[in-house]
């Protein structure tokens, strides 16, 4: 089997190029790429027959790449370092994943698990099929943990977040929830999104923002007042000149 690795942090590449090369010696690693452009380059010059895909990458993320196949013509292997919103997506279609650090005797299950599609491609893309619908109605979501269970929140609705310790209040349109992570956790997820983080407590939906009092404060649509750290002021202050005219 022909492999191709995608993954942005160098070190994880190497760790996982290890792993493979000892828990199954005939898998070539053909490629390793850092990029959505750069991998997608390598599988159409290459052809593999499996890729390692990581989730979050640099430029743009794993579904920005499988965007540009009309059919997926290799089999994929994800890699995650966020067990939150992705697992419950490669759960839901019955994908292959790896939470980071890999566990090596994980990989070698997953590998052996693959193999099992190699030649039933119509089975495959109904499975990539059930992925794609469930993230494009997740990109709207986040599920939370709390203390009565999971709650599914449509990210619209999020205010803001505020550091609780080990713990991260969300103000949401008509209600608080408390869940058990702490705010970088959430932070990590919500990048991508119209989220900022303005303070070392506080990360701050950019749709509730309506201005800066002379307290130095943002002030949100629904009333509350969040501070401004001043590693974070220089970024607050560039969103307001460039959005909030």
């Amino acid at each position: 089997m022909k492999a191709i690795i995608v993954e942005d942090e160098k070190a994880a590449a190497e760790v996982l190029y290890f792993m493979i090369n000892r828990v199954a010696r005939d898998i070539e690693i053909i490629s390793t790429e850092s990029s959505v452009d750069d991998a997608y380059s390598a599988i159409k010059k290459y052809a593999p027959d499996l890729v390692f895909l990581d989730i979050k990458l640099r430029d743009k993320s794993a579904f920005d790449l499988l965007g540009k196949f009309d059919d997926i013509p290799f089999k994929i292997i994800f890699t995650t370092a966020y067990n939150d919103f992705a697992v419950q997506a490669f759960k839901y279609a019955a994908m292959d994943y790896l939470l980071k650090p890999i566990n090596p005797m994980e990989l070698k299950n997953a590998i052996i698990r693959v193999r099992k599609y190699l030649n039933q491609d119509i089975e495959y893309q109904k499975m990539l099929t059930t992925l794609k619908e469930f993230v494009k109605d997740q990109n709207r979501n986040i599920v939370l943990n709390t203390s009565k269970g999971k709650t599914i929140v449509n990210k619209e609705d999020i205010i803001r977040l505020e550091a609780d310790g080990a713990y991260t209040i969300f103000v949401l349109k008509n209600k608080n929830l408390v869940v058990s992570r702490n705010l970088k956790y959430y932070e990590n997820i919500l990048e991508d999104s119209h989220f900022l983080r303005t303070h070392q407590s506080h990360l701050v939906n950019l749709h509730y923002m309506i201005s800066i009092d002379n307290e130095g404060n943002i002030q949100l649509k629904n009333g509350d007042k969040v501070p401004i750290s001043t590693r974070k002021k220089q970024k607050v202050l560039k969103y307001f000149k460039n959005n909030l005219k």
